[in-house]
């Protein structure tokens, strides 16, 4: 082993690491000047970076988030404004209430998109959107999307062609985490199956749509149970919806 390799095996990995890193930075001239460099074997190194990273994740947690606040604040918006709409149908429903329920669903529908996004936020999922769809026979027909997501509505596909009908055949959530797909601007879904009463067949699904691949996995049980809470009125707003047109 020569002198160079030597000294570079009792600095240990980290301790190399940070020259290279200031190295490139600072652009120092190479080869780079001496530095009071303290011996650090690399397990030790290994075991510090553990620390430093759960202790940062930690105190991050700790701290106030403006973000957070505010996007619980804009959910909670959206919630009670959405309860708002619905009762106002239920007591006196009119055509021109029902037709107010396509905005309810696009904000009830933006509201799960920032709930999923946050609950995933530490895996960097890019733009997060969500979808309303009902199954139509052997279709799925898009009613609704929220903020954010320009694709168009009231488009049917077949639902053997789609991955959310996993969903709706095994009634739970599921999610791909990897969707090759060029033409469309995601590449993760979590579908959320919109379960009728006392066991009947699914009426339709939520897809949360991410930019980025593999986020959604692990997770999925915790974001259905915060999403939950939307899914209920998603199905009121459907509810109100056939009890005005069978009126």
């Amino acid at each position: 082993m020569s002198a160079v390799e030597a000294a570079l095996a009792s600095v240990g990995t980290g301790a190399a690491l940070l020259v290279g890193l200031i190295q490139f930075w600072v652009k120092l001239p190479s080869p780079v000047p001496v530095l009071p460099v303290v011996p650090i074997p690399v397990t030790w190194a290994i075991v510090v970076l553990f620390l430093m990273r759960f202790t940062a994740g930690k105190i991050q947690a700790a701290l106030p988030n403006k973000e957070r606040s505010e996007g619980i604040r804009e959910r909670k918006g959206i919630a009670t404004l959405a309860v708002n709409n619905l009762t106002d149908l239920w007591t006196a429903p009119t055509n021109e209430k029902v037709h107010a329920l396509i905005r309810t669903r696009e904000n009830i529908l933006t509201a799960m998109a920032l709930h999923a996004a946050y609950q995933i936020r530490d895996r960097y999922p890019g733009h997060v959107t969500a979808n309303l769809l009902l199954v139509e026979g052997d279709r799925l027909r898009v009613v609704a999307r929220g903020r954010g997501n320009d694709r168009p509505i009231d488009v049917t596909y077949q639902q053997h062609t789609m991955f959310c009908a996993k969903a709706i055949v095994e009634r739970r959530t599921v999610s791909c985490g990897n969707r090759k797909a060029p033409s469309k601007p995601y590449r993760d879904i979590l579908a959320v199956p919109l379960l009728g009463e006392d066991g009947s067949p699914a009426i339709g699904v939520v897809t949360v749509d991410a930019a980025n691949s593999h986020v959604f996995g692990g997770r999925e049980a915790k974001i259905t149970l915060g999403l939950s809470p939307y899914i209920a009125l998603l199905k009121m707003t459907l509810a109100a919806e056939r009890r005005t047109h069978a009126g």
